[in-house]
């Protein structure tokens, strides 16, 4: 009998890998279902803060006119025509707050200016005196702008300028305003007169405390600038942008998403290659 020899087989080929099509679909899907989900609990989550909105208004009043004071009129003052002079404020939205108020007196022309008490009145009941016994000679058509972020006045310009409300003290001349203007609890400051209502009258006093000479303002103005309160917060709004705040839907949402991704990364990363049975047995040669 004639031995034959025997080749040993080699390894046996991996079995082929199974076909990721229906895994793939099936991350799709879950992927697919977590953003639906997500959405649908965004539905009922509460509105995220809209933007602030800015408003700039500004009303007129009249032409003023000053007459001199006079012995005849308690502490020697004149009450200016009208006395006072109205201001009707209207059509700021009640969600917004002020943020910055300037009084602008148009074309004021007076020979001495430290003769002019000037009071404004809110419709919260705050008063301001704009200017009182403040240095400075003749005033021809002089425009003045009275914002709290300025210098108070030294010298007052003869054509005017920007100043912050200024009551200077003069034992000479004392300030007095007539009824119906308030007796006292006078400010100079414009921002208290914001705290509150600002839809209302407003009525501007104005007299001269010195005897001799005339004045006339040709109009006076006031402007706002306003800006909406966040909805749903009792807090004045803060400067600059605000960062929007994640809604539980967009937690859930990014959660579901994540997981998702993750299962379709177990499922795309190859699987180690696996040997096959060892080698066969040869059959026995009869």
């Amino acid at each position: 009998m004639t031995a034959h020899a025997l080749t040993p087989p080699g390894p046996c080929p991996p079995a082929p890998a199974r076909p990721r099509r229906a895994t793939a679909w099936r991350a799709e899907r879950g992927l697919a279902a977590g953003l639906l989900l997500g959405a649908l609990l965004g539905l009922g989550a509460a509105p995220a803060a809209r933007a602030q909105d800015t408003l700039t208004l500004s009303f007129s009043g009249g032409q003023i006119f000053i007459p001199p004071g006079s012995s005849q009129v308690p502490a020697g003052v004149g009450p200016a025509d009208p006395y006072p002079s109205t201001i009707d404020v209207t059509g700021i939205p009640d969600d917004h707050v002020v943020v910055d108020l300037e009084v602008v007196l148009v074309r004021l022309t007076h020979r001495f200016a430290d003769h002019l008490d000037i009071l404004l009145v809110a419709p919260n009941g705050q008063s301001t005196i704009l200017l009182s016994d403040v240095r400075g000679l003749y005033l021809d058509e002089a425009t003045i702008r009275l914002r709290d972020d300025a210098a108070p006045v030294v010298d007052l310009e003869d054509t005017g300028g920007t100043y912050a409300p200024t009551d200077i003290d003069d034992p000479l001349a004392p300030d007095h305003f007539p009824s119906p203007a308030p007796a006292s609890g006078w400010g100079t400051a414009l921002a208290p007169l914001t705290q509150g209502p600002v839809n209302g009258a407003w009525r501007l006093f104005a007299v001269d405390d010195s005897m001799g000479d005339v004045g006339v303002l040709d109009n006076w103005a006031l402007v706002f600038r306003t800006q909406s309160v966040f909805v749903d917060s009792p807090f004045p709004p803060v400067p600059g942008p605000t960062p929007p705040i994640p809604e539980p839907g967009t937690w859930a949402l990014m959660a579901l998403g994540l997981a998702a991704l993750a299962a379709r990364r177990r499922q795309a990363t190859p699987r180690a290659a696996t040997s096959g049975p060892g080698p066969r047995r040869p059959a026995p040669t009869p």
